[in-house]
């Protein structure tokens, strides 16, 4: 009896989690393909943003961190002083560095929004900014995996026009709002990724060097 309740319970987890990947897969392929009808949807079900963060942010962040992992392994970019900790620590800090710019960018952009209308809902610009860099989370994947394949990061710049076909709907603005919003918007997003950039490579690099001479001591 107790093995058929731990049974049951394993086949549902595996039915969630496959469920879970279905919906990221689609909402992924159809808001590349189709922005501004998946725009729609995404609007009608409009996720409160702790959802949308475990549903969304978490494992696009999750995929960076892996596929960092699997490219310093594989890709032969990581020195051989460096022990398998340090490689496991780079792909920490990458899916930091995701889910930390997307996070906050959300609430910085958010904060913009509110100065041009108090009345913004928080939650539909969470989805705006988090759903619109799903071709940055996929061309970073990407060229976490394959380095050499540096340009490929330039699809991520297609989150732009995705971001774009979604401001009026989630914020309302409109004409020259809408382009100034745009451009504060995008403002946020740079600084705030080549400051967290900045901070997580000195944090990296402080490590490799602790380690490094440790090693040499020994």
């Amino acid at each position: 009896m107790k093995f058929a309740v731990i049974q049951t319970l394993n086949y549902q987890f595996v039915d969630q989690f496959w469920m879970r990947i279905n919906e990221i897969y689609l909402t992924t392929i159809n808001l590349v393909k189709e922005p501004l009808i998946t725009w729609g949807q995404i609007y009608k079900e409009n996720k409160v943003k702790a959802k949308l963060i475990n549903d969304f942010l978490i494992p696009m962040s999750i995929l960076i961190g892996v596929t960092t992992l699997f490219g310093n392994i594989f890709g032969g970019i990581v020195q051989a002083s460096v022990s398998f900790s340090y490689i496991v620590a780079s792909s920490i800090i990458s899916f930091l560095l995701v889910f930390l710019e997307v996070y906050l960018a959300g609430w910085i952009i958010f904060m913009v929004a509110e100065n041009f209308n108090p009345s913004v809902d928080s939650n539909k610009i969470f989805n705006l900014v988090i759903y619109s860099h799903t071709p940055v989370f996929l061309s970073m994947a990407f060229v976490k995996i394959f380095p050499q394949l540096y340009f490929v990061s330039l699809i991520g710049l297609y989150s732009i026009y995705i971001y774009w076909t979604g401001i009026e709907l989630f914020s309302g603005f409109k004409s020259e709002r809408k382009i100034i919003f745009m451009i504060l918007s995008g403002i946020v997003t740079i600084v705030l990724y080549l400051f967290l950039s900045y901070i997580f490579n000195w944090i990296y690099d402080a490590l490799i060097n602790e380690f490094t001479n440790f090693v040499s001591q020994l």
